[in-house]
C-alpha cells in the first residue's frame, strides 16, 4: 500500500507541474493582454485629450467669428443708416436746386416780358 501511495504522488507531481506551468504561460498571455489594452487605454485617453483640446479651440475660434460678425453687422447699420442719410441730403439739395432753377426761369421771363 505504501508503493501505491508513492506511485500515485509520483504521477500526481509532474501533472500538477505541468499544470502549473500551463497556469503561469496562461497568466504571461494574460499580463501582455492587459499591458496591451492599458496601453490603448491611454493613447485613447491621449486622443480624448487632443480632441478636448481641439473643440476649445474650435469654440474660441467661433466666439471670434461670431464677434467679428456681430461687429461688421453694426458697421454695416452704421454705413447704411450714412447711405440714407446722405440720400436725404442728395434729394433735399436737388429739390433746392430745381426750386432755385424754377425761380430764376420766373425771373427771366419777367425780364423778357418787361423788356418786350
Amino acid at each position: 500500500m505504501y508503493t501505491g501511495l508513492r506511485l500515485d504522488y509520483r504521477l500526481w507531481v509532474p501533472t500538477s507541474t505541468s499544470r502549473v506551468i500551463s497556469a503561469v504561460a496562461e497568466l504571461r498571455v494574460f499580463v501582455d493582454e492587459i499591458n496591451d489594452l492599458t496601453d490603448q487605454l491611454g493613447e485613447s485617453g491621449r486622443r480624448v485629450m487632443e480632441m478636448e483640446k481641439a473643440y476649445k479651440r474650435l469654440e474660441m475660434e467661433r466666439d471670434q467669428v461670431h464677434a467679428t460678425l456681430e461687429e461688421t453687422e453694426a458697421l454695416v447699420g452704421q454705413e447704411q443708416g450714412k447711405i440714407q442719410r446722405l440720400q436725404v441730403e442728395l434729394t433735399n439739395a436737388k429739390t433746392e436746386t430745381e426750386r432755385r432753377l424754377a425761380e430764376k426761369d420766373e425771373e427771366m421771363e419777367n425780364v423778357r416780358s418787361v423788356t418786350k
